[in-house]
């Protein structure tokens, strides 16, 4: 994946496509259940290929960069993003010397997804947060790195200095 763009695709695997009752687990956090990393029974494939769709059921545009991994509850999966306004330099995956803060002092918007498993449609977006970030970001890493965390009722992002946000599953903001 090519971290040069504003824009990155979030992409799911054929075990949307291929198997349905995938997700009858819930990937509820980082690693997922337990934290193990593990997906029991999913079948997945051995490869898949995001520019020519094979083994993808559906991709959908994220702007930003964000480094989240997605959460998975029931039929809906949520994913945060943090899209600054000047920020071109995108990510520097990879070793080299220079870690020096991306110099970018320009509004960013730190937004929460929520979108259907089955068809990659957005349920519903909420801005958490807007402003100058108060921390410059790493030149390797996002200001929205920090996985989602869902029960069932709700669905809580974190944005580092930016703050804690707990929506419900239907993107009401409980508290913040």
């Amino acid at each position: 994946m090519n971290f040069t763009f504003r824009t990155f695709y979030l992409t799911l695997t054929c075990a949307l496509s291929l198997v349905p009752c995938a997700f009858s687990q819930n990937w509820d956090r980082y690693r997922g259940p337990q934290s193990s990393g593990v997906f029991d029974g999913a079948d997945l494939p051995e490869s898949w290929d995001g520019p020519s769709g094979e083994n993808i059921l559906w991709k959908a545009p994220i702007p930003g960069i964000g480094l989240s991994s997605p959460v998975i509850w029931g039929n809906r999966l949520f994913v945060t993003t943090a899209v600054g306004k000047e920020d071109n330099e995108g990510l520097k995956p990879g070793l080299y010397g220079d870690i020096t803060p991306v110099e970018d002092e320009s509004v960013h918007d730190w937004i929460v997804y929520c979108l259907d498993t089955d068809t990659g449609e957005f349920i519903w977006s909420d801005t958490a947060s807007m402003g100058v970030p108060k921390q410059k970001r790493h030149p390797m890493s996002s200001h929205a790195s920090a996985s989602m965390a869902v029960n069932g009722e709700y669905a809580v992002a974190f944005f580092g200095s930016e703050g804690l946000f707990c929506y419900d599953m239907n993107g009401k903001v409980q508290w913040s």
